[in-house]
């Protein structure tokens, strides 16, 4: 559990989760909600603990959300990324082992009769490679 998890179980941020609930009528500051209702700090500094009662305001749960993430959106959108807090992706440097092995490569030019590389629109062709029949010299006709 890190501290801020500490002090939100702590009995010090029950009592003030409480004076916040009845300074606000124990309804959402946002959209006057009365059910599934949080205290929200407006800021956390590093006197976690120390707060004021100013410093805090209750919001329903839906509220709450659509608050922290509008608070984070423009906290972030202004941050420019550094790169230098990121590990790298990729490898610096990658080795690349090329090794020979036997390939073997077949011969479907003999064994297709027709040519595997013809275009849709051109009819099949019988291959005239050892052309025991004489297909090829009548279709040249």
């Amino acid at each position: 559990m890190d501290a801020y998890e500490a002090y939100i179980a702590s009995p010090e941020w029950r009592q003030k989760r409480q004076e916040a609930l009845v300074r606000d009528g124990h309804r959402c500051r946002v959209c006057n909600a009365s059910e599934q209702l949080e205290v929200h700090h407006r800021s956390y500094g590093p006197s976690l603990g120390l707060e004021t009662l100013d410093d805090l305001t209750t919001l329903c749960a839906d509220c709450h959300k659509e608050v922290t993430t509008f608070l984070r959106r423009r906290r972030y959108r202004l941050q420019a990324p550094d790169v230098s807090d990121y590990g790298r992706v990729t490898p610096a440097r990658a080795e690349i082992r090329y090794e020979l092995s036997d390939i073997e490569v077949s011969s479907h030019r003999r064994i297709t009769p027709g040519h595997a590389q013809r275009q849709a629109s051109e009819p099949a062709r019988p291959d005239c490679e050892g052309d025991e029949a004489g297909i090829c010299e009548k279709s040249e006709d």
